[in-house]
């Protein structure tokens, strides 16, 4: 009776063996399939943040933050300094000009857009000019002449209450063409658009007829003595240069 026991498990001994064999079978195959996995010991990779440029939406369509730009005239000495700022926020920024710059004249503003990958606007000071201006002047007060769009974004923020800006400084001779109408176009913009330098010569007199009373001449001709104007954007094509003094 013991023989037939014994004989009886056997085969179930064997059988549970086998099974456990077959299972690490499995296990090795799955552990010798799996990929390797190299791990670097050169730090983490930088790839651009392009975040600033675009909003990428949850459809993956992706949205141009649009901005708002203008310049504005005061005068210093016998030049005229004219400032180019922009902003997400056009109200805000003209009323940080009128608290700040009060005897400014403000030029009409214009809208744009960065260009990607660009994370800056460029001032294009060597496009080519329709209109003559002899005797005209314009100097950037830096080289390249940008605004980088991080800046942009902070105004307004606690710590930066002042918006960033691109000076530029105007001088006509009085030998100068009466009116300087100078391009310049953004570079780095989504859509071309260009500001307008519009100035009039201060010495300038408005040209009165022949035959118009002497004294009332006199006195329309120091009426209309032009000292400031203001500024108007359009679109313009030119060269690549971000600096240039015209004579």
């Amino acid at each position: 009776m013991m023989m037939i026991v014994t004989v009886m498990m056997i085969p179930a001994v064997l059988h549970q063996r086998l099974v456990e064999h077959v299972k690490s079978l499995l296990l090795l195959k799955k552990l010798t399939s799996q990929p390797i996995h190299a791990v670097s010991v050169a730090g983490p990779t930088t790839t651009p943040n392009t975040d600033h440029v675009n909003k990428v939406h949850s459809t993956g369509v992706r949205k141009a933050v649009t901005y708002a730009g203008l310049v504005y005239y005061e005068e210093k000495g016998i030049e005229d300094m004219v400032t180019f700022t922009a902003a997400k926020n056009l109200e805000a920024l003209i009323q940080y000009i009128e608290r700040k710059h009060s005897l400014a004249e403000i030029g009409p503003d214009i809208s744009f857009s960065f260009k990607f990958p660009y994370d800056h606007i460029e001032l294009n000071f060597a496009a080519p000019q329709k209109k003559p201006f002899t005797g005209w002047t314009l100097a950037p007060h830096t080289d390249p002449c940008r605004l980088y769009q991080e800046a942009i974004d902070k105004f307004g923020d606690k710590e930066h209450s002042r918006p960033s800006c691109c000076l530029i400084s105007v001088y006509g001779s009085p030998d100068a063409v009466p009116f300087l109408n100078y391009f310049i176009p953004l570079e780095g913009v989504a859509h071309p658009v260009s500001l307008n330098i519009h100035k009039a010569r201060r010495n300038f007199t408005v040209p009165v007829s022949p035959t118009t009373n002497p004294t009332t001449s006199s006195s329309s001709s120091s009426s209309n003595t032009i000292t400031e104007a203001t500024a108007s954007s359009t679109g313009s094509t030119g060269g690549a240069s971000a600096s240039a003094t015209v004579d």
